[in-house]
């Protein structure tokens, strides 16, 4: 996939990051309260952009808006049983997904036994907080209707995100 966006490399809190678009990521991570480790390792096939530790998922981020199955593909293949290592992925772009079912949707996910579907974030029992949810399968497992506002909360910490790493002019 051909990509129209050039990348300017951003710093965000002591960290250069390759693109403003990893930098609103991290932003975005940050605000959710994700713990992230950026550029954690080269798997040969891939280099992910970040690891999630928590979730064990490896992360790409793409100037996208749409799904990209060749990027998704390569992501895939380093991380099956068989592959690179065996890990969960998730393919990011220039925006969140739009919202679906009352969550707020971050991009596509897959793991060794499932190909891409949306990732979202929900309002998982009992802890009520910002987590990952393994696709919308979860919708059905202990997955509660989340507060009213949910997807306008998550829109405005993408907002956050965006305005953190803007471009500012020296003082």
């Amino acid at each position: 996939m051909k990509y129209t966006i050039a990348a300017i490399p951003t710093l965000y809190r002591g960290r250069m990051y390759r693109s403003r678009l990893e930098a609103r990521w991290a932003a975005f991570f940050d605000a959710l309260g994700w713990e992230h480790e950026y550029e954690p390792f080269d798997l040969g096939l891939w280099s992910p952009d970040f690891l999630l530790p928590e979730f064990k998922i490896l992360v790409e981020v793409k100037p996208i808006d749409a799904f990209d199955y060749e990027t998704f593909e390569k992501m895939w293949k380093a991380a099956r049983p068989g592959g690179v290592v065996s890990a969960r992925i998730l393919l990011v772009g220039v925006a969140p997904p739009p919202a679906a079912h009352g969550y707020a949707p971050i991009g596509w996910y897959g793991d060794a036994d499932h190909e891409a579907e949306d990732a979202v974030t929900g309002w998982l029992k009992p802890s009520l907080g910002h987590r990952f949810s393994d696709g919308v399968t979860c919708f059905r497992e202990g997955w509660e209707t989340p507060p009213k506002g949910f997807v306008e909360h998550a829109n405005a910490l993408w907002a956050e995100a965006t305005n953190t790493v803007q471009w500012k002019p020296p003082a």
